[in-house]
C-alpha cells in the first residue's frame, strides 16, 4: 500500500509487512492514551435487508422509531433520511445508481440467507465504487449538515481506495469446500449480473469476485445502532485502512463509529395515555401518561455522518509498538476468543494474553 496518505497527513502512523502478520501499523512516533490516531470513511457500505428501510443509504443515519418515507422508485431497495441525500445519492452522472438499479432488486428476489445477501450487496457497491473512483467521482459529504461538535468529529477525516480493498487479504483458497459450495448459486448469480452492469473488467473472473467476498468476509466492520442495548448490527462496512490494525485480545487501540446527529428538534413531543398492567380483575387501575416524540418520515436535512470511524489508543504506546484492534468480543474466555478468531479470520491467536491465559496464567 502507498504510504504517502499518512505521510502527507503527518499521521502518527507507518505500515510494515511482518512475514507473520502481512501488513500492519506501528507507532512512528510515542503516543500518548486516548490519542486519535486518524478518522476515516467507509469505502462502501451496504444495509441489511431488514433495517433497509430505516437506514439512510447515503448518510447512514438510522431513524429511531420507523421506515423514511423518501426512496429510489426504481428499486425500492435504498431509502434517505432526507431529500438532501436522496439528491446527491441518486444525481444523474456517467456513474449513478441506475447502473446498480435493476442489480439490487434481482439480488432482493434471490433466494439465499440474509449473511450471503449482504456480502453480495457489498461486493456490489464496492465494485459500483471503483467505477466511480475511475471517473473520479466523489461524495458530497459537506460539514454545513451538521453542529459544530460532529463537522470537528469527521473533519479530516481520510477516505480509501479500491486499490486498498484489493490490498486485503483474502481466505478464499483455504475456505472449507462446503462454504465454497455454500456461495457457488450466487457466485454465478453475481457474475452474470456484474458483466451485464458492466462492473468486471474484461479479464476478471468468477474465481475474483471470491477473493473479493472473503475480503469482504474477514475485513467487515458490523455497524450498530446508537442504542447500546440492541443486539445485532443493520449494516456491513468495509474500511481498508482499518484493516491494517491487527488483532490483539490486549489490544493497545480501539475504534469508535460516529452515530448520527441529535434529532430532539425535528421531533414533536405528544402526550399519550398508557393502559396500566392487568393485574387484579377487581380493581380497575387509573391510565398513565407519558410524553413521546414523533419524528418525521422525511426529515428537512441530513442527519448522519456516514458512520466516521475514530481510531484512538487506550494506553501509551511506544515508537515501533505494533498498533492492534480487537477483532472479537475480548471478555470471552480463551478457548472461545481462539475458536473465533480461527473460524472467521483463520489464525490461531499467540499473542500474549492467550499464551498466558492458556497456560493457566491468568494474572
Amino acid at each position: 500500500m502507498d504510504s504517502s496518505v499518512f505521510e502527507s497527513r503527518d499521521l502518527p502512523v507507518k505500515v510494515r509487512i511482518s512475514p507473520t502478520k502481512g501488513r500492519e501499523f506501528l507507532a512512528k512516533t510515542r503516543l500518548e492514551a486516548q490519542q486519535t490516531l486518524f478518522r476515516v470513511f467507509p469505502y462502501a457500505t451496504a444495509i441489511f435487508d431488514s433495517h433497509k428501510k430505516r437506514v439512510c443509504a447515503h448518510c447512514l443515519c438510522v431513524h429511531p422509531t420507523r421506515a423514511f418515507s423518501t426512496r429510489c422508485t426504481s428499486c425500492d431497495q435504498i431509502y434517505f433520511c432526507s431529500l438532501t441525500c436522496s439528491e446527491a445519492y441518486l444525481s444523474s452522472s456517467t456513474v449513478d445508481h441506475s447502473v446498480i438499479c435493476g442489480l439490487l432488486r434481482k439480488l432482493a428476489t434471490f433466494k439465499s440467507d440474509p449473511h450471503t445477501k449482504s456480502v453480495a450487496k457489498l461486493v456490489i457497491l464496492c465494485l459500483w465504487e471503483r467505477r466511480r473512483e475511475a471517473h473520479n467521482l466523489g461524495w458530497d459529504r459537506s460539514d454545513n449538515w451538521w453542529n459544530p461538535e460532529l463537522a470537528a468529529y469527521s473533519e479530516d477525516a481520510l477516505t480509501s481506495s479500491f486499490e486498498q480493498v484489493q490490498a486485503l487479504e483474502s481466505h478464499y483458497n483455504d475456505w472449507p469446500e462446503d462454504d465454497k459450495k455454500d456461495w457457488r448459486r450466487m457466485q454465478q448469480f453475481l457474475y452474470n449480473q456484474l458483466s451485464t452492469a458492466q462492473l468486471l473488467t474484461p479479464h476478471e473472473t468468477l474465481q475474483d469476485i471470491m477473493h473479493l467476498v472473503s475480503r469482504i468476509e474477514s475485513n467487515g466492520f458490523g455497524i450498530f445502532l446508537e442504542n447500546k442495548t440492541a443486539k445485532g448490527a443493520v449494516l456491513i462496512a468495509l474500511f481498508p485502512l482499518a484493516s491494517l490494525f491487527n488483532h490483539d485480545c490486549g489490544n493497545n487501540c480501539e475504534v469508535e463509529q460516529c452515530t448520527e446527529d441529535k434529532l430532539e428538534e425535528e421531533g414533536t413531543e405528544v402526550t399519550v395515555e398508557v393502559e396500566p398492567p392487568k393485574q387484579n380483575k377487581k380493581k380497575t387501575l387509573p391510565k398513565t401518561s407519558v410524553v413521546k416524540i414523533i419524528y418525521p418520515a422525511v426529515f428537512s436535512q441530513p442527519r448522519g455522518t456516514f458512520r466516521v470511524m475514530k481510531i484512538s489508543t487506550v494506553r501509551a504506546i511506544e515508537i515501533d509498538e505494533a498498533l492492534t484492534i480487537s477483532y472479537i468480543d475480548a471478555t470471552l474466555p480463551v478457548s472461545a476468543r481462539r475458536q473465533l478468531l480461527l473460524d472467521e479470520y483463520y489464525f490461531k491467536c499467540q499473542c500474549e494474553r492467550c499464551i498466558k491465559e492458556s497456560s493457566g496464567n491468568k494474572k
